[in-house]
């Protein structure tokens, strides 16, 4: 499990990625309050690019420490994609 006491740099990524992520959504959100719609097109690559954020949260959750971001060990697409092991809950 990862926690902030012992592993404060990986712990501090995870919140950073979760913070990017709210601050997309809230983006997004407000955007098509202010417009009043959303083209669909637009609606799709930018749920994309929320859900490629929560993706890597998941999939990084239980790294201790990373030296190296994960793009830069290879991770970043494997990581953006939809984990197997998570089961959306309607």
């Amino acid at each position: 499990m990862l926690t902030n006491a012992e592993h404060p740099v990986a712990w501090a990524m995870l919140v950073d990625g979760l913070n990017d992520t709210h601050k997309h959504l809230g983006n997004l959100i407000a955007q098509m309050v202010a417009e009043g719609r959303i083209d669909e097109i637009d609606f799709s690559i930018q749920l994309g690019h929320i859900c490629a954020h929560l993706n890597r949260a998941w999939h990084g959750r239980n790294d201790e420490c990373l030296d190296d971001m994960p793009d830069k060990l290879g991770l970043w697409e494997e990581r953006s994609r939809f984990p197997v092991d998570l089961t959306p809950v309607g």
